[in-house]
């Protein structure tokens, strides 16, 4: 853990940390508005955005799966624009495993030690006849 000297600055806009700046010790020198954002490297004409799961700037293809969720999906019932993906694919997929994982062991241990510590299922209840 490396103790730092001076003041933080945001190594995409450059502003440094204070006031509306904010730079969360976990994001690696990235403030909340840049974190946010979809960028363009203009001299290569790539798109890029911040993950906050590999904490990493990655290209626009890594968030694929969920882009195409937004721009499927119309703002509908919710004001505002749609949210983009703040985790790339692969950063989401990891998080439904071990969502799972933890879901399923839950239900194991309900089942081993009785009803006191029984979790909700999620899924319908099924029709007894």
């Amino acid at each position: 853990c490396k103790k730092r000297s001076g003041s933080r600055h945001c190594v995409m806009c450059g502003r440094s940390a204070g006031g509306e700046c904010v730079i969360p010790t976990q994001n690696k020198d990235v403030c909340n508005v840049c974190d946010t954002g979809i960028w363009l490297l203009m001299y290569k004409n790539v798109h890029f955005k911040w993950c906050k799961g590999c904490k990493k700037f990655l290209h626009l293809h890594a968030f694929a799966q969920k882009l195409g969720a937004v721009a499927k999906s119309k703002s509908g019932a919710k004001k505002g624009p749609p949210k983009q993906p703040t985790k790339c694919d692969i950063c989401r997929g990891r998080g439904r495993d071990a969502y799972r994982a933890k879901r399923e062991q839950a239900l194991t241990q309900a089942a081993l030690h009785g009803p006191s510590t029984t979790v909700k299922s999620q899924e319908p209840d099924e029709e007894v006849e």
